[in-house]
């Protein structure tokens, strides 16, 4: 295990029934015609009718959008305090609140704004589509959550991950009842770190770290904390996911500039300020070492010849495998290897995760 350096300032579908195809059919003399319900226009020919019926009058479900964002899965956590301004209900007639409590979309968003704890199954309607969500409000005060950072910061400052320190930081948070979802959070990240690492403890499968890593960061996301959104940044790291990463990592400068490497056309060096102390939170070795590569001058060819032979280990995941040959490409460009760098690159060429530098690399190697 290592560490990164962290600066501590102190997250549509549903079911859409099959519309009803019993639509107003008067017959005349001659032909029959069809009557729209929504404009009350007049077709004399079926198809005509129902083309103008999905495309001018198109079903629409029900939404919930939370602070600008929708809704886009039926199960919803909520581990802060919902304003009544920022949701929104569209496309809704009315609601059916845990099945027997019928209100209206205005004072659905009133009630949601009230809860602080429990379980909702909320139904929304109108005239054309339902739409279920369940709602489960896990909202902890910020002195618990406040204290689980500490101690998650405090636990791990040292060389190396046990189980032993896993249980101490499980033993401090259990002070705090209203926090244990997001304690465990943090846990499966520390679990996705030995399994990744192949500790002897852990006896799950090596790959499976990643599933570790998205069980963090399916709760992690929903909480606007510093530590959470660095967690979450560390993990769409190991994702290749650096859009992400750079979103998130606002306190781990290092994850900022092996992104920005990763990603830029530029070679920028990058300085982050320090505002206030620095801590560190424990990622894998197999991360620490990207990192360090970003950082290494490209003239020092020891450590880049080192690093190429790392590739040919069985340890790593080729996705780590990846990020460190586009890094390894980046600075024997830069130290004028081209060769080197179109080498490396080989295998990347149709990989969209790093579409973006192959192509400045080989554009630039072709001039």
């Amino acid at each position: 295990m290592a560490y990164t350096d962290y600066i501590d300032p102190g997250n549509s579908g549903g079911s859409v029934p099959t519309p009803d195809t019993q639509y107003p059919i008067k017959t005349g003399a001659i032909n029959p015609f069809f009557i729209c319900e929504e404009c009350e226009e007049i077709f004399n020919d079926e198809r005509i009718f129902y083309e103008h019926k999905y495309t001018v009058h198109p079903i629409k479900s029900p939404l919930i959008i939370l602070k600008g964002e929708q809704i886009g899965y039926t199960k919803k956590h909520i581990f802060e305090k919902l304003i009544f301004d920022e949701i929104q209900i569209e496309n809704c007639t009315d609601v059916l609140v845990n099945e027997t409590d019928k209100k209206t979309p205005s004072q659905l968003k009133q009630f949601l704004s009230n809860q602080t704890n429990g379980f909702y199954k909320l139904k929304l309607n109108n005239k054309e589509s339902t739409r279920t969500f369940e709602f489960e409000y896990l909202i902890a005060s910020k002195i618990s959550l406040d204290a689980i950072d500490k101690a998650f910061v405090s636990c791990f400052q040292k060389e190396s991950l046990t189980l032993d320190d896993i249980e101490k930081f499980t033993n401090e948070a259990r002070k705090y009842d209203d926090v244990q979802v997001y304690v465990s959070a943090y846990i499966a990240y520390l679990y996705g770190i030995l399994a990744k690492e192949q500790h002897n403890e852990i006896l799950t499968g090596f790959e499976d770290y990643l599933n570790k890593f998205n069980e963090a960061s399916d709760i992690l996301k929903d909480y606007p904390r510093s530590l959470a959104r660095s967690i979450c940044a560390i993990i769409a790291f190991n994702h290749n996911f650096f859009e992400i990463t750079r979103r998130l990592a606002v306190h781990l400068p290092d994850f900022l500039n092996a992104s920005d490497l990763i990603q830029d056309g530029a070679l920028i060096e990058q300085i982050i300020p320090v505002i206030e102390e620095n801590k560190l939170i424990p990622i894998d070795w197999i991360t620490e070492k990207i990192i360090s590569l970003s950082k290494i001058s490209p003239n020092n060819l020891k450590s880049l010849v080192e690093y190429e032979e790392l590739l040919k280990s069985g340890r790593i995941p080729a996705k780590d495998k990846d990020k460190m040959r586009v890094i390894l490409a980046r600075k024997y460009n830069q130290a004028g290897n081209k060769n080197k760098a179109n080498e490396l690159l080989k295998s990347l060429r149709n990989n969209p995760d790093f579409e973006l530098i192959v192509n400045y690399i080989s554009d630039t190697n072709n001039e």
